[in-house]
């Protein structure tokens, strides 16, 4: 699926051991950060437990958020547990150019 500036993608996102590529279908934590980082701007989607459904959440995103963010993206989770924190490995994305380039009142 292509992403496109100025649309409001609904991202589907599936966490998965690193070695083993297992989805982490058992994950206990209380909340995760999803951050979503572009040329110098930054998108930041906190997920509560309950979102987190057999390994994969979903995150919808506005007209601005992808009009700000730039062309290459990078994402990754924090997640929190108690005190203690853990980070996912980053995932990269292209977010094509619109040809309407601007945000429509809906």
């Amino acid at each position: 699926m292509a992403l496109y500036q100025f649309t409001t993608p609904t991202l589907k996102v599936t966490l998965r051991d690193k070695e083993t590529k297992e989805v982490l279908t058992d994950l206990d934590f209380d909340y995760l950060l999803l951050t979503i980082k572009g040329d110098s701007s930054e998108i930041e989607k906190r997920i509560e437990r309950d979102e987190y459904i057999e390994g994969t959440f979903t995150i919808q995103l506005t007209q601005e958020e992808t009009a700000q963010v730039g062309k290459i993206i990078s994402m990754q989770a924090n997640i929190f547990k108690g005190a203690n924190r853990f980070a996912t490995s980053k995932a990269s994305a292209n977010l094509e150019c619109n040809l309407k380039n601007e945000v429509v009142d809906l």
